[in-house]
């Protein structure tokens, strides 16, 4: 055809290609860390591998204590990202969001979770049987305070190390920061803060993280542990030797995905 060809498209209907949203990388922090967790760990071990439907935007801000709206941008970063996906109405009840590809959701939460826990307080405590030990923790600390993760959680859930020299707690932020609350919880569990040679090490967690613990099928008053999703993050930021064989063995046995 001799000349110019000039081609419109028909304004009633969008060029897919031209609206598409791309692909962007999830900017991560404590609070989008806390939101992958929450959507992880409920399907943690679950052998179906159909699409999971989430809870409601209400539902994950009062389980994670992340607003609503900043929860909504994530999750559309999450959607983005082809780890979840939204059908229905644009909002309201019609609208369901639903987890489609769990398995990288996790990989990518966990290359950005090591990085990002906060550095423990070493302690010391003369401690012969850690069952015993915890047990008097239990007892020690309030419900909600506290709860067990690292190696001790591992060999209790999937036994891989031969040995674990130290024991890993998780004890609520606010005490862990004001000096006289954490010597005065530190001498109840028999616990002195070292610089070298620690026996226990203490992370501290935000009431939110440790609320969202509290939701794991491996937390009860008297024996609190970490859900599966934190404790394989712990594993691989411990760094230790056969750290990230003892993580993978711990995804494969008892997160699945």
């Amino acid at each position: 055809m001799p000349g110019l060809l000039i081609r419109l498209s028909d304004p009633g209907k969008a060029d897919k290609r031209a609206t598409a949203r791309p692909k962007t990388e999830v900017r991560w922090s404590p609070a989008v860390g806390l939101l992958a967790e929450a959507l992880l760990e409920p399907i943690a071990g679950s052998a179906s591998s159909e699409r999971t439907e989430l809870p409601k935007i209400a539902a994950l801000a009062n389980q994670t204590g992340v607003s609503g709206p900043f929860i909504s941008r994530t999750l559309r970063g999450f959607d983005a990202m082809g780890w979840t996906a939204k059908s229905g109405g644009e909002r309201g009840a019609t609208t369901v969001r639903e987890l489609v590809d769990p398995g990288s959701l996790l990989s990518a939460w966990a290359h950005w979770y090591p990085g990002s826990r906060p550095q423990g307080i070493a302690a010391h405590a003369l401690i012969r049987d850690s069952t015993a030990w915890l047990a008097d923790v239990a007892r020690s600390w309030p419900r909600g305070s506290w709860a067990l993760t690292g190696g001790v959680a591992l060999e209790r859930r999937a036994p891989f190390l031969t040995s674990v020299p130290v024991i890993e707690l998780y004890l609520a932020e606010d005490v862990c920061v004001d000096p006289g609350r954490r010597t005065a919880a530190f001498n109840t569990a028999g616990l002195r803060e070292v610089d070298s040679g620690a026996r226990v090490v203490v992370f501290p967690a935000s009431r939110a993280a440790l609320g969202l613990m509290e939701r794991s099928p491996w937390w009860t008053p008297e024996d609190p542990e970490v859900g599966s999703i934190r404790l394989y993050g712990d594993i691989l930021a411990s760094q230790t030797v056969r750290s990230d064989e003892a993580a993978d063995h711990l995804r494969r046995t008892r997160i699945g995905f």
